[in-house]
């Protein structure tokens, strides 16, 4: 019985600069879009303990629950984001309606006398973060770095 030995895979050539050129892009494009799933993921977690960090979780049930059901939303598209930045980032522009949403709820869930500086820096911050981190996500022509 004879062997013969046979290549195993197609000859080596030169790296093509255009596919490195594209594979160094897009590995710098998912750290951004990691880097800013992390961001997200910590806003979430702070909006979700806002109502107890800045106490008006027994003056306000109702941004309460936003907040919380909220945070954890982001939290979650955060944790996405930085597991799977490719796969994500797809969903990652939901982030900037909710960064939005964050930063009008203290006025328009709860009712004015109920409303705290507290409150609307607190939410005010973290919308703006929530906001500018979907945008980082969802790669915007103008975010780019």
């Amino acid at each position: 019985m004879s062997y013969q030995l046979q290549s195993t895979g197609p000859p080596r050539h030169p790296p093509d600069p255009t596919r490195t050129r594209a594979l160094r892009e897009q590995t710098a494009t998912n750290r951004r879009v990691a880097a800013a799933g992390t961001l997200a993921l910590l806003a979430g977690i702070y909006a979700a303990i806002s109502p107890w960090a800045v106490h008006f979780s027994r003056t306000n049930p109702n941004l309460t629950a936003t907040n919380l059901i909220l945070g954890l939303g982001v939290a979650v598209l955060g944790f996405g984001l930085h597991l799977a930045p490719e796969r994500m980032r797809q969903l990652s522009w939901t982030m900037v309606p909710l960064g939005m949403w964050f930063i009008v709820s203290p006025s328009s869930v709860t009712a004015a006398y109920n409303v705290t500086a507290g409150i609307v820096w607190s939410n005010s911050c973290t919308g703006s973060m929530v906001f500018l981190f979907g945008l980082i996500a969802t790669h915007a022509p103008w975010a780019e770095s």
